[in-house]
């Protein structure tokens, strides 16, 4: 018996690791009808923290409305996982390159918006949080993010 285990990241900007997954589970099937495969979705702080979380924590999502990597309103999610307990951010989710595309500008973008998740997962009460740090389209170095939870910064 032919098996295969597929535990891709996402090809940025193209597909998700659970597309990865199934494409080439297709795949696998058609040339080998009765081999066995098993998928597990990963991610390396980026876009799919959250889902890969949630798919093997048995979590859900929470959708909330923020603030975008230039101050515009947008709505985006985060994960709740062990009974509500522990919250996973991913931070490209609400400040990422996917959401930016070409206009790509690290000087004016901010992380403001993952700070908002941050209140919103504490007015959730949850106890953890967990912060995936990949695919950023900013470098404010989560200056953004603490000025949002109230930080003030004055120099």
């Amino acid at each position: 018996m032919n098996r295969f285990l597929f535990m891709p990241d996402s090809f940025k900007g193209t597909l998700s690791s659970q597309q990865v997954c199934d494409t080439l589970t297709k795949a696998a099937l058609k040339i080998i009808p009765d081999c066995k495969c098993k998928s597990i979705y990963v991610a390396d702080g980026g876009e799919g923290t959250v889902d890969s979380f949630l798919s093997a924590l048995k979590g859900v999502k929470h959708y909330v409305k923020v603030k975008g990597p230039y101050m515009e309103t947008m709505r985006t999610y985060y994960g709740l996982i062990n009974d509500g307990d522990t919250a996973i951010i991913e931070v490209a989710s609400c400040a990422g390159l996917d959401i930016v595309k070409n206009h790509k500008n690290p000087l004016l973008t901010t992380t403001f918006g993952v700070g908002q998740q941050l209140l919103d997962a504490a007015e959730q009460g949850v106890k953890r949080i967990i912060i995936g740090l990949g695919g950023s389209c900013t470098n404010d170095g989560g200056c953004g993010a603490a000025a949002a939870v109230g930080i003030k910064f004055l120099n």
